[in-house]
């Protein structure tokens, strides 16, 4: 039997956001663990851990322009509320109908197996979940 080994905080979060912008959103990811560690701390100090997360006061890792992969090139440190509002500047048009809407919101089925039979991100179906998008219609169906 193996023993398993304690993973610090920091590499645990290393792996989310690795695993999370690889396997659920399909954008590669350029960091090693320890340029990943570097550049949060030339960023944000020695108490970078505390700093960041998703909340509009802490600080993300943003892709210039949200293109291209996650790498020391293509990066900017900015907060969560600087970051979505550059989203929100974006002219967009939708993919899904209000049907499609429902559909997902009802679905039980995997966020990802939901993203490709709808041709969307896995954002997008995890957006209409939560109710952050959408949700005049899926107030209606609670």
């Amino acid at each position: 039997m193996r023993a398993k080994v304690k993973k610090s905080k920091e590499l645990k979060a290393f792996e989310l956001h690795r695993n999370g912008a690889t396997r659920d959103r399909g954008i590669p990811f350029e960091f090693t663990f320890e340029e990943w560690v570097a550049w949060w701390v030339s960023n944000l100090g020695e108490d970078w851990f505390n700093k960041r997360g998703r909340r509009k006061h802490e600080y993300v890792m943003a892709r210039k322009g949200d293109k291209g992969p996650y790498a020391p090139w293509n990066v900017d440190c900015k907060t969560q509320s600087e970051n979505a509002r550059e989203q929100t500047k974006k002219i967009r048009t939708s993919k899904l109908s209000e049907a499609d809407v429902r559909k997902i919101y009802l679905s039980r089925a995997t966020y990802s197996k939901l993203a490709r039979t709808f041709g969307v991100k896995v954002d997008a179906v995890e957006d209409i979940k939560w109710k952050h998008t959408w949700r005049h219609i899926t107030d209606l169906l609670d």
